[in-house]
């Protein structure tokens, strides 16, 4: 038996997710031999059904669970989820210097047009990341 230096891949990158990814699951499937996890746009049991069906062997879930109360998000943060804007995201390093989805506000736009430095992740998190309440 050989040990596999990688225990799993992830099947998209962050910048795919919510923008067709689930049609890359066979393609990485059949690409490599560790398991892939599924990431990106599934939120619920049919994204979980169709990955696995489409030979991942684990999803990942992430701002679907954003609203739950034990995710640590305010419950502001929680509300924003399913009003009008909360289906306007973007990727952004400017809260956090790490990439992350993030409900568009005006904050996200001042912060992108300001042409700012950001700091990479944590140092960007500890200046600047408290202020990205909506």
């Amino acid at each position: 038996m050989k040990l596999a230096a990688i225990a799993a891949l992830s099947s998209v990158p962050p910048e795919r997710s919510l923008t067709g990814g689930i049609s890359l699951i066979p393609q990485v499937v059949d690409a490599v031999r560790t398991p892939v996890i599924a990431a990106g746009g599934i939120a619920d049991a049919r994204g979980m059904v169709a990955a696995f069906a489409l030979g991942a062997e684990a999803v990942q879930i992430g701002t679907a669970f954003l609203a739950c109360d034990e995710s640590g998000a305010s419950a502001q943060h929680r509300a924003a989820l399913f009003g009008r804007n909360g289906a306007y995201t973007d990727l952004t390093k400017t809260f956090t210097g790490g990439l992350a989805r993030a409900i568009r506000n005006r904050l996200m736009d001042e912060l992108e047009t300001a042409n700012l430095t950001v700091l990479p992740y944590p140092i960007q998190a500890h200046t600047g990341g408290q202020h990205h309440g909506l």
